[in-house]
C-alpha cells in the first residue's frame, strides 16, 4: 500500500514538473518575440527615410503574429493542463480510496469502517436502536504462516474477505480491522436473531472447507455482539469491546471446538 501511495505521489510531483516546463518554453519564447518586435521598431524609427505607414504596419503584423502565436501555444497547453488535472484527480481520487479500502482483501479497512459507521451510529441514537456487530478472526493464521508462507496466509485472507462478501449483503458493511480481524455491521439485525446469523454464517464456511482443497481448513471464530449507541463512547470503543468478548468465548474451554486441522 505504501508503495503505491509513494507512485501515487510521484505521478502527482511529476505531473506539476511537466506542466512548468510545458508553459516555460512558450513564455520564454513569447519574451523573445516581443523583443525582437522592440528591436525591430527601434532600427525602423531610428533608419531615415523609413515611412511611418511602414513601420505601423510592420509593428502590425509583427503584433498579429505575436498574438496567433500566444493563442496557439495557450490553447495547446490548456488542452494539455486540462488533461493534468483530470490525471491528477484520478491520482487523488486513488490516494483518497487506499486510505479506506485494504489492499490485500478489498475490505474496507479499520479507518474505511470507521468513517462509515459515523453515520450509521448517528442514525442509531436518532430512531434509538441498537447496533449488532459480528466479530470474527482466522484461527491460527500464524501457525499457517510459519509452515506454509506468507503468501499462503494472504491467501487465506483472501478467502476469509471473500466468505464475508458472499455470506453478508451489500448494505452490510464489511472490514477487516486488524491483521487476522474482521468486522460485519448488520444494518437492520436485531438480537433475536443474531444467534440465528452466527450459526448460518458458520454452516457457509463449513460448506466452503468441504469443497477446499488444502490441507488444512479455514475457521473463523465468531461473535456477535450488540450495543446500545447511547451508551458507547466511541466507534474504537465498540471495535474493543466486540475483541474482547470474542476473546472470552475463545478462551472457555466448551467454545474451544475450532482448531486448525493439518
Amino acid at each position: 500500500m505504501m508503495l503505491s501511495i509513494v507512485r501515487s505521489m510521484k505521478l502527482y510531483k511529476q505531473g506539476l514538473t511537466n506542466q512548468y516546463i510545458k508553459w516555460l518554453l512558450p513564455l520564454s519564447l513569447m519574451i523573445a518575440v516581443l523583443l525582437g518586435c522592440v528591436f525591430l521598431f527601434i532600427a525602423l524609427f531610428s533608419y531615415a527615410g523609413i515611412s511611418t505607414e511602414l513601420i505601423i504596419g510592420t509593428l502590425f503584423l509583427s503584433s498579429t503574429i505575436l498574438v496567433y502565436l500566444l493563442v496557439r501555444l495557450m490553447e495547446g497547453n490548456s488542452r494539455s493542463l486540462h488533461q493534468e488535472v483530470s490525471e491528477r484527480k484520478k491520482v487523488e481520487g486513488k490516494l483518497k480510496e487506499m486510505s479506506l479500502i485494504d489492499q490485500l482483501t478489498d475490505l474496507y479497512n479499520r479507518n474505511g469502517f470507521i468513517i462509515l459507521m459515523e453515520n450509521q451510529l448517528k442514525l442509531a441514537r436518532r430512531l434509538k436502536r441498537r447496533v449488532l456487530l459480528l466479530y470474527a478472526d482466522i484461527d491460527n493464521l500464524k501457525r499457517v504462516n510459519d509452515m506454509f508462507g506468507y503468501q499462503e496466509g494472504d491467501m487465506m485472507l483472501k478467502e476469509a474477505a471473500h466468505i464475508l462478501k458472499a455470506s453478508f449483503r451489500n448494505s452490510d458493511i464489511v472490514a477487516r480491522v486488524g491483521d487476522d480481524e474482521f468486522v460485519i455491521f448488520l444494518v437492520g439485525a436485531t438480537d433475536d436473531n443474531a444467534d440465528m446469523i452466527n450459526d448460518k454464517f458458520q454452516k457457509k464456511v463449513k460448506t466452503y472447507n468441504e469443497k477446499r482443497h488444502q490441507n488444512y481448513k479455514l475457521l473463523l471464530n465468531t461473535c456477535v455482539t450488540h450495543y446500545d449507541p447511547e451508551f458507547n463512547e466511541s466507534i474504537e470503543s465498540m471495535l474493543t469491546q466486540a475483541a474482547e468478548a470474542l476473546h472470552t468465548k475463545k478462551i472457555q474451554p466448551k467454545k474451544q471446538e475450532h482448531s486448525i486441522n493439518f
